[in-house]
């Protein structure tokens, strides 16, 4: 069994002045910055994370990982639309270059929010699905504040969201 993994994820507050730009994406902060391929895998196994979680029962399981792209943006106004196309692109075209897969994992936000898409995660959902077809399940991690949409619902076989706060779950919702 193959399973792909990656993550985007932001936390927009639409309040908040200015745009979030690709820069906050690439350059580590509370998190690495953007990480491609293995170094997901060599970065983030044994963190307390989403991914760490998705890798430690994958390796338990003996499932083996492609890993895509995963970055973490802190917390800020809404994103530009052209970073999140970026990033978009990175991590759709790593998922070309690695198909066939027998599943997908995101960790995602469910909060991010472009100048030009206010649903951003159904938006990257629905892009996956069409890449991969509708018999691949297609799983997301979601954060407590995630704004579930229609979409994101179509799109992904299962939401899977944080059950406490302050987020201490992350690595077992993985």
């Amino acid at each position: 069994m193959r399973i792909a993994i990656g993550g985007i994820l932001h936390e927009t507050n639409t309040f908040a002045d200015g745009l979030t730009e690709l820069a906050a994406f690439e350059t580590p902060g509370a998190f690495p910055g953007l990480l491609k391929g293995q170094e997901v895998l060599t970065t983030l196994r044994g963190s307390r994370i989403c991914v760490g979680g998705y890798i430690a029962a994958a390796e338990q399981l003996k499932v083996e990982l492609a890993p895509l792209l995963w970055t973490f943006a802190m917390p800020s106004g809404t994103v530009r639309h052209a970073a999140y196309e970026h990033l978009r692109g990175l991590l759709l075209e790593d998922l070309r270059k690695t198909l066939p897969v027998d599943g997908v994992l995101l960790d995602l936000h469910g909060a991010m929010v472009t100048d030009v898409c206010e649903d951003v995660e159904g938006d990257l959902l629905g892009h996956v699905r069409q890449m991969v077809g509708p018999r691949v399940p297609v799983i997301a991690t979601l954060d407590f504040h995630a704004n579930i949409t229609q979409a994101m619902a179509q799109w992904a076989d299962a939401l899977v969201g944080f059950d406490t706060y302050p987020h201490i779950d992350y690595f077992e919702r993985g």
